[in-house]
């Protein structure tokens, strides 16, 4: 098996890189004529799992779906290639980054042409921190052998981070001047904070990895909470996860005084609540269903929808309030003053 770090007189002329998320797969190739070699935004954006569909159809029912595909089917069972962002299923990860590399798919067209040769290509991949070595190794010799990828190195994604142009655009010189900082990474499957250490000007960071505090509550435990909500009330939404994970990114936000806000929100349910028309599958034109302000008075008489009020907000308090799902870990703000307080005195009040 070839190695990242192996002598090979062959240069690599292209390189993709792929955030290997646990809800998310994003990809894209990066800009090798940019001074940074920038990618500012990913050229492919797909859920990270395949899907078959639940009864027969124009999918049919054995066939494996990917992507847009799998919004299109009204009633699918779901599989994910990862837990808690380590990948444990490697052949359903295989068919997901062919998909994107390839395409060869209605809904989905590849970064490079069906068949192209990687051999010159040079690939990035983020896995979580602390990945096992054992899964690193597995991903090398998929990326090498089964795909045939010049070169390869997979990255910690909450590292990665500090080199997105749209973070850091976001800072003066005089910022980045302090050598010290706080990464939170929130993603599907949980959050991490990871304080870091920049050893020279802007881009030379470490991490301080004895220092990192990890908490379980992510997109995924928020995505199940407001499913749970929707069928205790109104409809039950089983069969379509990647639909109530659209409804929870689009309605639900985390409240400033959250106990206010419920309170003003059961005294004037009128001005919070918000209404969510559920997808017509017998139309192709939108599969994700849409949002839309009672106060409108939009004609929506035939449609099946979804109205909230402060379940938009109790399903994100789960992610400062741990506790209140029945979690017992510390909550976002929690983890990250602990991660702080980890650190060695002298970088603290930096």
């Amino acid at each position: 098996m070839k190695t990242d770090d192996a002598s090979d007189s062959s240069v690599a002329t292209k390189v993709i890189a792929i955030d290997n998320g646990g809800g998310l797969l994003k990809a894209g190739l990066v800009d090798s004529e940019h001074e940074e070699g920038a990618l500012l935004y990913p050229e492919i954006v797909i859920p990270n799992a395949v899907a078959r569909a639940r009864r027969g159809g124009k999918a049919g029912k054995n066939k494996v779906l990917v992507g847009k595909e799998i919004m299109a089917c009204p009633e699918y069972t779901m599989t994910r290639p990862s837990h808690k962002g380590i990948v444990i299923d490697w052949e359903t990860q295989k068919i997901l980054w062919d998909g994107v590399l390839h395409g060869g798919r209605r809904h989905l067209t590849g970064l490079l042409p069906k068949g192209s040769d990687l051999s010159d290509v040079t690939v990035i991949v983020s896995q979580p921190l602390f990945c096992p070595v054992m899964v690193t190794r597995v991903g090398m010799q998929v990326l090498f052998e089964d795909f045939g990828f010049a070169r390869a190195v997979f990255v910690d994604s909450p590292l990665c981070l500090q080199f997105s142009e749209s973070i850091t655009s976001q800072f003066g010189e005089d910022e980045w001047k302090n050598p010290c900082g706080l990464i939170v990474d929130a993603g599907f499957s949980g959050c991490r904070a990871v304080p870091v250490m920049r050893a020279s000007i802007r881009y030379n960071t470490y991490p301080l990895e004895r220092c990192a505090q990890r908490m379980d509550v992510g997109g995924r435990v928020m995505t199940n909470c407001l499913k749970e909500a929707i069928a205790y009330n109104k409809v039950d939404l089983d069969d379509a996860p990647l639909l109530v994970e659209h409804i929870r990114e689009n309605m639900c936000y985390s409240a400033q005084d959250f106990v206010a806000e419920v309170e003003a929100s059961r005294a004037c349910p009128g001005e919070t609540t918000r209404r969510y028309i559920l997808p017509d599958h017998s139309s192709t034109s939108n599969h994700l269903g849409r949002v839309v302000d009672p106060r409108l008075e939009e004609d929506v008489s035939g449609r099946d929808s979804i109205d909230m009020n402060h379940e938009r907000m109790v399903v994100c308090e789960a992610l400062w309030q741990p506790g209140s799902i029945g979690i017992l870990q510390a909550g976002l703000a929690e983890m990250a003053a602990r991660a702080v307080m980890k650190a060695p005195v002298a970088t603290r009040s930096a």
